[in-house]
């Protein structure tokens, strides 16, 4: 009818979708839990950067997982992140290898941000050599599937 109608597109317009919970009737007891296990995070060595071709903004690095051979990171550096050549990092390494305006990047560098929008790379423990594998306490799951999968 008319009315059913109307009031369909009305929940569209909310974001309200029929049978889905919306962000008022979500506990906080309600939400996933997320496994930190389920990333592959490694230590890594930068080996070289160089400036990207087709971005003034993106980096290209070498780094040394631990791996026969380097992997290829492209990240957009910026505020207070150096990234020098020979420093260790965290590479979050089992995620689907994707181009990058043309460059083709196999791991994630991570950074931290702080409240007031300051941004650094994360440091490795210290002691840590590359190939390591990042762990966390109380999370003992399989790193080698593909995190949200």
């Amino acid at each position: 009818t008319l009315h059913d109608r109307r009031e369909r597109r009305d929940r569209r317009r909310t974001g309200e979708r029929k049978g889905r919970p919306t962000c008022d009737s979500l506990s906080i007891g309600a939400e996933p839990r997320v496994d930190v296990s389920r990333l592959d995070l490694r230590v890594g060595r930068i080996l070289s950067i160089r400036r990207h071709p087709l971005a003034d903004v993106l980096t290209v690095q070498e780094v040394e997982a631990g791996e026969t051979a380097p992997r290829t990171v492209v990240s957009k550096p910026g505020g207070e992140t150096q990234l020098e050549e020979g420093s260790l990092v965290v590479l979050l390494c089992n995620i689907k290898a994707r181009k990058v305006r043309g460059v083709v990047s196999q791991a994630r560098l991570l950074c931290c941000s702080a409240h007031d929008g300051r941004k650094e790379l994360l440091a490795p423990p210290t002691g840590s050599s590359p190939g390591d594998r990042i762990t966390f306490l109380n999370y003992p799951g399989n790193h080698g599937d593909k995190p949200g999968g």
